[in-house]
């Protein structure tokens, strides 16, 4: 099955943080899930955009890649949703800089470098009278990696 380094750097992220949550929080690897209330807080893991640039004018070509890889917290409102949402940054980024900047990490073995360049933070009403509303802080990742032109499956 093939297999796209995007691919795999996104399943990394869900592995670290997974394997670093509280046990009471989940991480799923998609970006429109419904959620319940019960699934709360949750960390949401994809991708956005990717911007792609040719290293190497001969074959076989190189290509740097810039990724911006998002982590979404999700939190029910109440009144303490932004000190909730606060903590989840906190997780989100000590947990993905640790794994960005440790040589043995799955997730640095895939990247060349990594770091956090945007944070939104933001609200959804609810959508029906007996549902509570979310909050929602979304942090944006720029992780560089590099492919062959030929081949986005091998890491080089």
């Amino acid at each position: 099955m093939a297999e796209h380094v995007r691919a795999r750097i996104r399943d990394a992220v869900v592995a670290v943080l997974r394997g670093t949550v509280p046990n009471r929080m989940r991480v799923y690897p998609m970006r429109r899930m419904p959620l319940q209330a019960e699934q709360l807080p949750a960390l949401l893991v994809y991708t956005l955009a990717e911007d792609a640039a040719v290293e190497t004018m001969s074959g076989p070509r190189f290509m740097a890649r810039d990724l911006d890889l998002v982590v979404e917290g999700v939190a029910q409102d109440n009144d303490d949703l932004e000190a909730e949402l606060d903590r989840l940054a906190v997780i989100i980024e000590t947990r993905l800089g640790a794994a960005l900047n440790d040589p043995a990490s799955t997730l640095r073995g895939l990247a060349r470098a990594g770091g956090l360049v945007r944070t939104e933070i933001g609200m959804r009403p609810p959508q029906s009278p007996d549902e509570a509303g979310t909050g929602h802080i979304v942090t944006t990742f720029r992780v560089n990696y590099r492919t062959r032109s030929d081949n986005p499956e091998l890491n080089t």
